[in-house]
Order: structure tokens, then C-alpha cells, then sequence
């Protein structure tokens, strides 16, 4: 803290007493030194003890407010003199407290405690978002992983951003960004916890701190509403279009489409997270593989403890001899993740327009979004029925089902679906699948006479 007193033994006291209080302190004797060293030493906080003629006190105010280095600094006023005018007038100024002589040490120590909190927490507020910045998600990054419980962090990064920019100035560019604030602050209220974190790195590039469950509704409402709402920042020209039409450096004409989202999904269920710089450097290599989808998409950490930093193979080679499965839904998010996301996990998955054109593929597993595929109970019954390896997602199908033997062929999902849970199911169905596949086989051979 700075403090700026013009008497010798009052500024010493002070001193010593905040040095002993475990503050850092330098002081000024007058006015200009106190900007002078203001803008070298750039203090969390400036005190201008009362011994300062008012009308010097108000000018140091005024300095420090208009000067760019040291505008945010907070300062604070201790006078002897409780009179109204000298209180509004030093308010007025750009103080930001007033306290009057005699005081309570431990009241003083407090409003000094307050004015620091705040004005870190100000400094580090992004100030087109009111986000958190940098300093308050390293804390926060710090905190998940010192408590050693399960966490998500997702990493939101707008593709083909700087098109915007460059074509319609950064302003339009600045309605972009805050439209993404908007919309991570929505999908945190509508499908995560009350404590969860949004951070805003810079730029184009945000930050959600949650729990593993919570992450899929969360990406997939996040690129659900950007998808919908993005194409409102292009000219409606532009917007037809689908793309943005510009010059590269070589004088070559291109082509920039509609801006995408790429969501990096860091979690520590396979594995352990020792540090919060281990967040960042996963994030920056999903980024990267999200980056080659052109198309929204949110990708999932898969790793285990000592796997390759490499993105994991998506061969499922025991399942190779198998169908691809196919999905039915009209939900155009999951038509959009669904297969890449599970692909990643080693499995094909089919897009089809209905169940009945599924039916047709034969797929070793279907897939079926019971909240927009109503109008084909019947068939999806006769699936099921039949012992067929399915999974529902949603629940419009429970009255239809209420009486039909499910059996474990059957899985069940809630929207929005955690496609992480659905490719284990796809594993359990496939595996069921190839037990049955080797017992027909085993059965052959046996009457056969065959080893």
C-alpha cells in the first residue's frame, strides 16, 4: 500500500504499523510524489492521511483517477474532520472510503481488508463480460484439483472467429464474445450445479468449471443455442450465404463459413489431476483434435493413468465383425456430436431419418430418441420385442413399454444424454452380442462333432 502523509512521524508511525500488520508499505509526502510513485510502484492501495491539506487530498484523487496506469487503484481517506463536504467532496472525487478520526484499529484493518478483496476481484473481471479472469480461474483450477473430487472442466473456443472480426470490425466481433457469456451462464442455470464457475480466458476463449455428470447437457445445450443464434451476428447476405467471402494474403479469394464451437472436456474420472497446469495442457491438445471436426462438437478426455498424450485409437477391433448401430432422432445437436463423439469410442454409428429405415439397416444396436420419434412406437415395440438390442433415450415411450419385457437388451438414457454412458451401454450390448454370436457358434460345433 501507498501512503501519502506530509508529516514525517505520522507517516512513520503508519508505517510501522502497517508493516507489522503484514502489508507491504511506501510512502509520499506530498501530492506529485504521491503519483510519482504511484505510477512506479503500481500499489493495491493508496491512503492519503488527513495531516494533507483537503484541497491536496482531492487533487492526488483526481490525479490517480485520470491516469491510466493507476485509475483502478483504490484509495482511502482517514480525516479528522467529519464534516459532509469534505465526505462528498472526496467521494465525488473517486475516493472510495472516508474514515474519520479516532477509529477503531480492527474497523480500519477491515475496510483496508474489503477494499483489497474487492479491487483483486475487479482486476481480475474481464471487462467486456463481468467474467472471472485469469487470476480468479487459476483459484479456481487450483481448488477442484486440491479436492481431489471429481470435476469437469470445459474449454468453449469459437472457430473461424477472426472472419467476424475482420469482416465486420471488432465490435461485432465484441457481440459475439458476450453472446458466448451469455449463453455458458444459461446452460450452467439450466443443467449444472449451483456452485459451478465460468471464467473468461480472453478473447474468444471461456472456461466452465462442473461435475462429470453435468458436462453433456451442458456442451450439448451450449451448441445447441450457438448454433441457433451465431448466424444472427453475420449480414443477412452473408447469412443466406453461409459463409463470409474475403482475401487471404495472397490475394486468393476465400471462403470462411459460419462461425463454430469447439468445447475441450477435461475430467478426472480415469485419472488423476495433480496440478492445475495439467488442466490447461489437455485442454490445448483436445482443442486442437476439436478443431479438425468442422462442425460444433465437444470432446471428451479418454485417457487413463500413463495412456499416450496421443488422441485414442477409435478401432474397436472385437467389435469389428459386428453392424454399425444406427440413430433416430430429430434432435439436431445429437445428429451432430452423437456419431463423432462415439466414434471416439470406438463405435459407427449411423444417422436415419426413421426407425423404420433403421430397422431396415438391421443394426446391431438402435438407437432411438423417444421424445421426437413418437409417431413410431409401434415399430420401435416390435424391435424391442423381438430381443433386439436397443437403446431409448428419453422417456415418451414409457406407456407403450409399461408392459412389454424389456430385458437386458434394453438401456435406458435421460436427456440430455451423457454419451459417455451410452457408449458403455453400446459396449455391454455389443459384448452381449458377441456372447451370443460365440455360444450359436460354440452349439455348431458341438453337434457337428467339430473341436
Amino acid at each position: 500500500m501507498l501512503i501519502v502523509d506530509n508529516d514525517p512521524l505520522t507517516l512513520d508511525f503508519l508505517r510501522v504499523s502497517f508493516a507489522a500488520a503484514g502489508y507491504e508499505v511506501i510512502t509520499a509526502q506530498d501530492g506529485p510524489n504521491a503519483l510519482r510513485v504511484a505510477m512506479r510502484e503500481r500499489p493495491d492501495l493508496i491512503i492519503l492521511n488527513g495531516v494533507l491539506p483537503a484541497t491536496d487530498r482531492l487533487e492526488v484523487v483526481r490525479e490517480v483517477r485520470r491516469n491510466t496506469l493507476v485509475s483502478r487503484v483504490p484509495i482511502m481517506i482517514l480525516s479528522s474532520r467529519d464534516v459532509t463536504e469534505d465526505i462528498v467532496a472526496a467521494l465525488d472525487a473517486g475516493a472510495d472510503d472516508f474514515i474519520t478520526k479516532p477509529f477503531e484499529p480492527s474497523e480500519l484493518m477491515a475496510r483496508i481488508n474489503a477494499q483489497l478483496r474487492r479491487s483483486c476481484q475487479e482486476r481480475s473481471l474481464n471487462p467486456l463480460t463481468g467474467l472471472p479472469g485469469n487470476i480468479m480461474i487459476e483459484a479456481e483450477f487450483k481448488r477442484i484439483v486440491a479436492s481431489k473430487k471429481p470435476f469437469a472442466v470445459i474449454y468453449a473456443d469459437i472457430d473461424n472467429f477472426k472472419s467476424i472480426n475482420d469482416a465486420y470490425g471488432f465490435l461485432q466481433g465484441d457481440e459475439g464474445i458476450k453472446l458466448l457469456a451469455e449463453i455458458l451462464l444459461d446452460a450452467l442455470h439450466r443443467f449444472g450445479n449451483p456452485d459451478d464457475f465460468v471464467g473468461h480466458v480472453g478473447g474468444d476463449d471461456f472456461v466452465v468449471c462442473t461435475t462429470p455428470d453435468k458436462a453433456d447437457g451442458i456442451c450439448q445445450h451450449i451448441i445447441r443455442r450457438f448454433s441457433t443464434q451465431v448466424p444472427f451476428l453475420y449480414h443477412p447476405l452473408d447469412r443466406a450465404c453461409g459463409f463470409i467471402a474475403g482475401v487471404n494474403r495472397q490475394g486468393q479469394e476465400v471462403r470462411h463459413t459460419v462461425a463454430t464451437i469447439s468445447l475441450a472436456v477435461i475430467t478426472n474420472e480415469r485419472r488423476a489431476i495433480e496440478s492445475h497446469w495439467e488442466i490447461g495442457e489437455i485442454a490445448a491438445e483436445l482443442k486442437r483434435a476439436g478443431k479438425q471436426i468442422p462442425h460444433s462438437i465437444y470432446i471428451k478426455d479418454l485417457r487413463g493413468a500413463g495412456e499416450s498424450l496421443e488422441t485414442p485409437p477409435a478401432e474397436r477391433p472385437d467389435f469389428s465383425s459386428l453392424p454399425p448401430a444406427a440413430l433416430v432422432t430429430d434432435d439436431s445437436v445429437l445428429r451432430l456430436v452423437t456419431p463423432t463423439i462415439l466414434k471416439r469410442h470406438g463405435f459407427t454409428v449411423r444417422l436415419c431419418d426413421s426407425i423404420a429405415e433403421a430397422v431396415n439397416l438391421a443394426p446391431a444396436v438402435l438407437i432411438v430418441d423417444t421424445e421426437t420419434r413418437t409417431d413410431e412406437k409401434k415399430v420401435a415395440l416390435a424391435w424391442i420385442r423381438a430381443g433386439r438390442p436397443t437403446i431409448l433415450l428419453g422417456s415418451l415411450l414409457d406407456e407403450v413399454l409399461r408392459d412389454a419385457p424389456l430385458g437386458k437388451a434394453v438401456a435406458r438414457l435421460n436427456k440430455p444424454v451423457n454419451l459417455t454412458e451410452c457408449a458403455q451401454h453400446l459396449t455391454n450390448l455389443y459384448g452381449l452380442l458377441l456372447a451370443k454370436a460365440k455360444s450359436a457358434h460354440f452349439n455348431v460345433a458341438a453337434v457337428s462333432g467339430e473341436e
